[in-house]
Protein backbone atom coordinates (compact mmCIF):
# COMPACT_ATOMS: atom_id res chain seq x y z
CA UNK A 1 0.00 0.00 0.00
CA UNK A 2 1.42 3.46 -0.88
CA UNK A 3 1.53 6.31 1.42
CA UNK A 4 -1.45 8.13 -0.90
CA UNK A 5 -3.92 4.95 -0.51
CA UNK A 6 -3.84 5.12 3.89
CA UNK A 7 -6.87 7.66 3.81
CA UNK A 8 -8.85 5.10 1.20
CA UNK A 9 -11.68 3.04 2.64
CA UNK A 10 -10.76 -0.36 2.50
CA UNK A 11 -12.69 -2.20 -0.19
CA UNK A 12 -14.01 -5.94 0.65
CA UNK A 13 -11.23 -7.53 -1.13
CA UNK A 14 -8.53 -5.83 1.04
CA UNK A 15 -10.08 -6.76 3.98
CA UNK A 16 -10.87 -10.70 3.07
CA UNK A 17 -7.14 -10.88 2.27
CA UNK A 18 -5.85 -9.36 5.54
CA UNK A 19 -8.74 -11.64 7.74
CA UNK A 20 -7.43 -14.92 6.33
CA UNK A 21 -6.58 -17.45 8.91
CA UNK A 22 -3.34 -18.76 9.09
CA UNK A 23 -2.97 -22.71 7.60
CA UNK A 24 0.31 -24.30 9.02
CA UNK A 25 2.35 -26.13 6.34
CA UNK A 26 1.98 -29.96 6.57
CA UNK A 27 4.73 -32.25 6.93
CA UNK A 28 5.24 -35.72 5.31
CA UNK A 29 7.54 -37.78 7.02
CA UNK A 30 9.53 -40.61 4.53
CA UNK A 31 11.74 -42.96 5.41
CA UNK A 32 15.37 -42.60 3.75
CA UNK A 33 14.29 -45.10 1.03
CA UNK A 34 11.45 -43.41 0.27
CA UNK A 35 13.00 -39.71 0.41
CA UNK A 36 15.94 -41.08 -2.04
CA UNK A 37 13.29 -42.20 -4.05
CA UNK A 38 11.58 -38.96 -4.86
CA UNK A 39 15.00 -36.98 -5.12
CA UNK A 40 15.57 -39.71 -7.57
CA UNK A 41 12.34 -39.10 -9.75
CA UNK A 42 12.08 -35.03 -9.05
CA UNK A 43 15.99 -33.50 -9.13
CA UNK A 44 19.19 -33.95 -11.22
CA UNK A 45 21.36 -36.04 -9.95
CA UNK A 46 24.30 -34.32 -11.43
CA UNK A 47 23.35 -31.46 -9.05
CA UNK A 48 25.60 -31.27 -6.11
CA UNK A 49 23.44 -30.31 -3.81
CA UNK A 50 21.33 -33.46 -4.38
CA UNK A 51 24.38 -35.25 -4.69
CA UNK A 52 24.97 -34.05 -0.95
CA UNK A 53 21.05 -34.96 0.03
CA UNK A 54 21.60 -38.52 -1.63
CA UNK A 55 24.78 -39.39 0.28
CA UNK A 56 23.34 -38.10 3.28
CA UNK A 57 20.29 -40.28 2.65
CA UNK A 58 22.99 -43.24 2.31
CA UNK A 59 24.68 -42.86 5.44
CA UNK A 60 20.66 -42.52 7.60
CA UNK A 61 20.45 -46.05 5.62
CA UNK A 62 24.04 -47.37 6.72
CA UNK A 63 23.00 -46.38 10.58
CA UNK A 64 19.42 -47.84 10.37
CA UNK A 65 20.74 -51.26 8.96
CA UNK A 66 23.86 -51.20 11.52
Amino acid sequence: MESSDVRKPMTTDQELEVCKSYSAPGIERLSPAAAKDLLLRNADAGDPEVQNMLDCVDELQGEKGS
